[in-house]
């Protein structure tokens, strides 16, 4: 049985699916805000099982939309992935 809770929770968050680069993982997500627009971070893995690493970035600035958000967070990941600050 499925919560319904869960479907209208303000911290529910939309991902696109993830990207390999190498080694890594990058999985692009949004998170919508009471204000109506969106949050951005992303999540990098790399390794299996117990040598397994995982890293999530939250990004600072709102996006009117959630594709915004989504490649803000994907640009960000692969900032980190190549050793530059991001923007």
């Amino acid at each position: 049985m499925q919560d319904d809770w869960s479907l209208h929770s303000p911290m529910i968050s939309h991902s696109d699916p993830a990207i390999a680069v190498g080694r890594y993982l990058l999985s692009p997500l949004s998170h919508p805000t009471d204000g109506g627009a969106y949050r951005a971070s992303v999540s990098i893995r790399s390794g299996q099982g117990r040598a397994s690493h995982h890293r999530v970035l939250r990004c600072e600035p709102r996006f009117a939309t959630r594709e915004g958000a989504l490649l803000f967070a994907l640009t960000q990941g692969h900032c980190w992935l190549q050793g530059r600050p991001a923007a």
